[in-house]
């Protein structure tokens, strides 16, 4: 893209097996921006924090020896940030004031400010008429693209924070902060969730009906015009769609139907939303019985901006969904176009090629099947490898905490508060989401949002992956669902049947059978 056309301007990209990894070897150096990087990372996932802690730990004679300043650490890395990106940066910080000075805004013009540029991208893609414009075109708004979805969540950014400080609050004065629980549940405004339900209400209107969803059944057109471009790889331009595969949703559906979960599931989101506010009223009521009533408004004000503002965090993925597929419509009307020239075999082909190859065979006239063979066979073979959390500079690799192994119980991070028991049920992708029995506990390396409707039918989930934070996570405590995370080997180690426990407090998977 336009900003980076120097390696050195990404001096923190690294590549190994198809996975983008961050160089973080420099701020290591340095105690207070370490310290920062291994908290951040411990609510992204505590895993690899745990991980670069005992990497840390162990090389701590290395690291004190090449100490350097927090002057001298900017100098050195954060300067060789593209103009660009610290231009970006500081765009960010009035975008987040708005949070502060009104949730009710800051959401308004979260929504807005990625509708606006959603759409101006589409008109703008319409109007190109050749090959290299629109290679061009690709090139030039990729970055922007990614960008413009942390731009909508500046908006509602400081939200994120807002529980940690209600709780806080409560410890600071000896209360129990159980409820607080209660306030993540059925947030509205969440884009993912409210799919999930439409989904449900989809099942239900034709189980009344006694109907059967099909790919032409209206409702279902309805669903797919608004979430089509989701699919189960939402950042891959390569994986087609639920528009051109609309098989995996017409499934979902009956399996709601076959399940009879949908009208548990609309009730369970609609009751959390009532127990949301009731947990509000509750903790504000003891704060100010305890801390009186400056404290407890303080109190009250934070948690429901809370749920005004941070159901928008899963806005960032849509809007990326949908400016992604707008670059996949344009890559398949190229890739028709080299089809008919005999360049590729076929659409699907071009997907294979990067923009440099896609340049280089519009100058020169190329003929590409051999490339694309080739770049197929590496993808194929990338795609079988598990990327590792952390990776040294020696290319020593550690996916996992170096811990002691329990035959009966294994141990992870709790997310989502519960207990559940139930039969494993081990998914590697949404698509294998008929299997799925209602009240199963799901066991699956991670999640993305496509996901979530296979959430209304499970009792519990059990992810590799993850942390307090990440979307799994996030999602499993609006619907009230146990959770734990950051299981090591669960896929490998658990088995389809078998009978667990799942405990969302404690953090363990207990082995009953």
């Amino acid at each position: 893209n336009r900003y980076y056309n120097d390696v050195q301007d990404c001096w923190w990209y690294q590549m190994a097996g198809g996975r983008i990894f961050m160089d973080v070897t420099g701020l290591l150096n340095n105690t207070r921006i370490r310290e920062a990087l291994l908290a951040n990372s411990h609510d992204q996932d505590p895993l690899t924090a745990k991980i670069l802690r005992e990497l840390v730990e162990e090389n701590q004679k290395n690291i004190e020896e090449n100490k350097k300043s927090l002057l001298r650490l900017v100098r050195e890395n954060i300067l060789k940030v593209h103009p660009w990106s610290l231009k970006y940066l500081l765009s960010f910080l009035p975008r987040a004031l708005w949070g502060l000075i009104s949730p009710e805004k800051a959401r308004e013009k979260s929504l807005n400010y990625g509708e606006k540029y959603i759409e101006k991208l589409q008109q703008e893609s319409q109007k190109l008429k050749t090959r290299q414009e629109k290679l061009e075109f690709i090139k030039e708004n990729s970055a922007d693209v990614f960008t413009t979805g942390f731009s909508v969540l500046a908006y509602i950014a400081v939200s994120s924070g807002y529980i940690d400080k209600v709780r806080e609050i409560l410890e600071s004065y000896q209360l129990d902060t159980e409820e607080l629980s209660q306030v993540e549940k059925s947030l509205p405004y969440n884009v993912t969730t409210e799919m999930g339900m439409k989904l449900l209400k989809i099942a239900k209107k034709l189980d009344q009906n006694g109907e059967k969803p099909a790919v032409s059944t209206p409702e279902i057109q309805e669903f797919l015009a608004e979430y089509g471009q989701r699919s189960s790889v939402e950042v891959d331009l390569g994986v087609p769609n639920w528009n051109e595969e609309p098989d995996y949703i017409v499934k979902l559906v009956q399996s709601y139907i076959d399940n009879q979960s949908y009208q548990q599931g609309l009730d369970n989101f609609y009751h959390g939303r009532q127990k949301a506010e009731e947990a509000i009223l509750n903790i504000t009521a003891r704060v100010k019985e305890r801390a009186g009533k400056r404290k407890a408004k303080k109190v009250n004000k934070l948690l429901r901006a809370y749920r005004e503002m941070f159901g928008l965090r899963e806005l960032s993925k849509l809007l990326l969904t949908q400016a992604l597929q707008i670059f996949r419509d344009m890559f398949k009307e190229i890739a028709k176009e080299m089809v008919a020239e005999g360049k590729i075999k076929k659409t699907s082909d071009i997907f294979y090629l990067n923009l440099e190859q896609l340049e280089a065979e519009n100058e020169q006239d190329l003929n590409l099947n051999n490339t694309v063979k080739q770049n197929r066979e590496i993808y194929q073979r990338q795609l079988k490898l598990k990327a590792p959390r952390v990776i040294t500079g020696t290319g020593e690799c550690f996916h996992f905490p170096r811990e002691e192994e329990n035959e009966t119980v294994m141990q992870g991070i709790p997310v989502s508060a519960g207990l559940k028991e139930g039969k494993v049920r081990i998914l590697h992708s949404p698509e294998e989401g008929d299997r799925l029995s209602q009240g199963e506990i799901l066991v699956t390396r991670g999640t993305n949002p496509s996901w979530t409707p296979l959430f209304l039918n499970s009792g519990a989930l059990i992810m590799e992956t993850g942390g307090p934070i990440s979307h799994g996570s996030v999602v499993a405590r609006e619907y009230g669902i146990p959770a734990v995370v950051g299981v090591k080997d669960a896929v490998n180690r658990l088995q389809d049947g078998q009978q667990v426990r799942v405990n969302g407090e404690r953090g363990t998977v207990e082995i009953l059978e």
